[in-house]
């Protein structure tokens, strides 16, 4: 396993991070259990690295599957979880910019799972229903950021436009 690895570190040490992450499986696959750990905190390097360089591109369908899998071998990370939630967040308003809300409702959803406490979350869930012309929803959802964040302008605008 350890050729895996350093094929893996040597094109993370090139920047070529998308190349480092099929060595790396392959090296995490193939190590005895000692050396699991050394292995699994390279490949979360890895996929961190192409989630943002995905983010960057506007690919957030690949950065959501890179933390996704980031996520699976350390799944008590606060940060992977949270660098998740705001992937998942910024892919939702993107949907919703271009119009697709059901989608943008599920990215939103999905963030709202993981992180319940998101008031962004709660915020693009309401314009997403709103937009949709789901009031009722959208009025839930938008009550549910004023009590994560009652100063919150963005949700107060929301529950404005919905009381017009």
């Amino acid at each position: 396993g350890r050729p895996y690895i350093y094929l893996g570190r040597s094109y993370m040490n090139l920047m070529r991070w998308p190349e480092a992450i099929p060595p790396l499986r392959t090296a995490l696959r193939l190590s005895p259990e000692e050396t699991k750990q050394e292995i699994v905190n390279i490949m979360i390097d890895a996929l961190v690295a192409v989630a943002v360089s995905d983010l960057r591109e506007g690919n957030f369908r690949n950065s959501i599957g890179s933390l996704k899998e980031a996520i699976k071998l350390e799944p008590q990370s606060g940060k992977l979880i949270n660098e998740l939630v705001n992937t998942l967040i910024a892919n939702g308003r993107d949907l919703l910019s271009r119009g697709n809300t059901t989608e943008a409702i599920n990215s939103f959803n999905e963030a709202i799972e993981l992180s319940p406490g998101n008031i962004n979350a709660y915020i693009g869930l309401a314009k997403a229903f709103f937009q949709n012309d789901d009031l009722l929803k959208a009025l839930s959802a938008a009550g549910k950021a004023m009590k994560i964040d009652p100063s919150s302008r963005d949700a107060q605008s929301i529950l404005n436009q919905l009381m017009k």
